[in-house]
């Protein structure tokens, strides 16, 4: 835990705490911060990950939901604290804590996974009818966002963990990716801010309701993309054919989509899964990834290769 950097921050925030628990240390640093009356999530955000206008639309857009929606959801308690540390700033952000609970993958059933997609279909519905005010920024993540080579998914300095045909494999996944795309294009509403990263750890159920975290991620982007995080996570299982059309049934229920759609969110999940090449290549700097970078670039490549020669995704014997 970085001592100095909690510390600084919660004094910024006026919060007399009663004890601060690590819960997440890597990229951004998540605490949990108790106090007599209340439990809030502290944020230190990654250095140079987000821009401080990015962040500050992220509690805009949060505190939208918040007020206009019964969704379970982070409520911001106060602006972003902007921290100096060795000459740098360092963003800081206080939400109010969420109670629920992260169902693993496995412990999901149909019924579950429908909530989910319900759930997704609302956050959705609110995007649609949100006005961002004056000055409202986030990054996009349409097909430069996300195969342009730039951001997150830059791997410039890293190209030398991918073969040559491994980068015609992603290549040729980002092209399809940028034909569902252009066909999307031509719809009313499929495009709007969108969480981004609603794979199953950011999603908690308490009692009958679903929420998610973690909106750190939360962009512009194909309202059909955000299911791809969320379905991608539930690859392994055994009973993933059911789940994925939970999540959608529970999806269309709310946000009725042409049933073309269902191949377009197909190719869409290859291509968040191709993006996770790129993410880990950006991030071998880290031990923990660096250490397997190849190795898991290899194995997820040849996946994509068998899902451009019979347009399913395969995770070891399971093909779905």
């Amino acid at each position: 835990m970085n001592d100095a950097l909690v510390t600084q921050a919660l004094q910024h925030f006026n919060i007399n705490y009663t004890q601060v628990t690590p819960i997440k240390t890597s990229n951004n640093a998540v605490y949990r911060v108790d106090t007599t009356n209340a439990t809030y999530a502290l944020r230190i955000h990654q250095q140079g990950k987000r821009k401080l206008e990015w962040i500050e639309a992220e509690l805009t857009w949060l505190k939208a939901l918040r007020q206009e929606t019964d969704l379970l959801i982070p409520k911001p308690i106060a602006p972003v604290c902007t921290l100096n540390s060795d000459g740098t700033s360092i963003y800081c952000t206080l939400l109010e804590w969420i109670e629920g609970s992260q169902l693993l993958p496995k412990a999901t059933t149909p019924e579950h996974a429908q909530q989910i997609g319900t759930f997704i279909a609302h956050l959705h519905n609110h995007s649609v009818n949100f006005s961002p005010p004056p000055n409202f920024t986030l990054p996009r993540l349409d097909w430069n966002g996300m195969f342009g080579g730039s951001g997150a998914y830059s791997i410039e300095g890293n190209t030398d963990l991918f073969t040559n045909e491994q980068h015609s494999i992603l290549n040729q996944i980002g092209e399809q990716v940028r034909e569902v795309m252009a066909t999307l294009d031509k719809e009313p509403d499929q495009f709007g801010i969108i969480h981004a990263d609603l794979i199953w750890k950011n999603i908690l159920f308490n009692g009958e309701k679903v929420g998610a975290i973690d909106f750190d991620e939360c962009a512009y982007g194909y309202y059909l993309y955000d299911l791809a995080p969320a379905l991608l996570g539930y690859m392994d299982e055994p009973n993933y054919p059911e789940i994925r059309a939970a999540i959608w049934d529970g999806y269309t229920s709310i946000r009725p989509l042409p049933a073309s759609f269902n191949q377009h969110l197909e190719t869409l999940v290859a291509g968040r899964y191709a993006l996770s090449c790129y993410w880990i290549a950006a991030n071998r700097h880290i031990p923990a990834i660096g250490e397997r970078a190849s190795e898991i670039i290899t194995f997820r490549t040849e996946q994509l290769r068998r899902y451009l020669e019979t347009g399913k995704l395969r995770r070891g014997e399971i093909i779905i």
